[in-house]
């Protein structure tokens, strides 16, 4: 091999190493990234997913029910049509305040306050209310009066009740309160004086004090002086003055 030759094979590989890559070593296998699996929407016609059955039913029906009135109104002459609107009128007026409220019905014995219903009238017009749901808060208004007039009685029999057994129970009295109003000598006394005063007796009719042991107690006592209609108030001389009861007990009374 000559020496030029020599030269250019010595050149040549010396130009292979400068242009060779450097060997790299490849990377670690990774493992590949996680990701959710994508989120899709129902089908637009799937009401599954959105409603319960009874929902998905109730809709249909609807929709159903909404058909078959246009149906029907299509149907409808001029006529028909026009005579639905005034039916359909004549309800709304019903549902609405009247110009003026025609007279409330209310329970035989129970009277309205004219001042309070000078009150209610317009309040119930202002709160659009028809004369049947006025009528209605009328009846109510009725009811809670009655019911309040109940209570109040049914306290005053069970008080008079009780002062009677209280009377009955006395130990001073007792014994002659249970012989009634016959054979009692303190009702006795009563109606005697009770007969010339009607206006007393109803008094105490109506409070129902006649009950009272107190009341009785009084005539109780009394009784003890009644002879026939009359009954002596003893004197400063031992002597005794005879005279009507009622007017000896009540000079003043006419």
């Amino acid at each position: 091999m000559s020496a030029e030759t020599r030269r250019k094979l010595i050149v040549t590989l010396a130009a292979a190493i400068l242009t060779t890559e450097p060997v790299v070593d490849p990377p670690a296998a990774t493992d590949p990234p996680v990701t959710d699996p994508p989120v899709t929407d129902p089908p637009a016609d799937d009401l599954t997913a959105l409603f319960t059955p009874e929902d998905i039913q109730a809709k249909k029906n609807l929709i159903a029910a909404n058909k078959a009135e246009e149906e029907r109104l299509a149907a409808l002459t001029d006529e028909q049509r026009a005579e639905e609107d005034r039916i359909k009128a004549e309800e709304t007026a019903k549902d609405q305040a009247p110009e003026q409220y025609a007279d409330f019905k209310v329970p035989e014995g129970i009277v309205l306050d004219p001042a309070m219903m000078e009150k209610f009238a317009p309040l119930a017009k202002s709160l659009n209310l028809s004369q049947e749901k006025a009528q209605g808060l009328i009846d109510l208004a009725t009811e809670m009066q009655q019911r309040t007039m109940d209570g109040i009685f049914e306290a005053h029999e069970t008080r008079k009740a009780t002062w009677l057994q209280e009377a009955q129970n006395d130990p001073e009295i007792g014994a002659d309160i249970k012989l009634g109003h016959e054979g009692s000598a303190a009702y006795r006394a009563f109606n005697t004086i009770a007969a010339s005063h009607p206006d007393m007796k109803a008094m105490v009719d109506e409070t129902g004090i006649g009950n009272h042991p107190a009341f009785l107690r009084v005539f109780f006592h009394l009784s003890k002086h009644l002879r026939e209609d009359t009954f002596e108030i003893p004197s400063g001389g031992g002597e005794g003055a005879k005279g009507s009861i009622a007017n000896s007990l009540w000079p003043g009374m006419k």
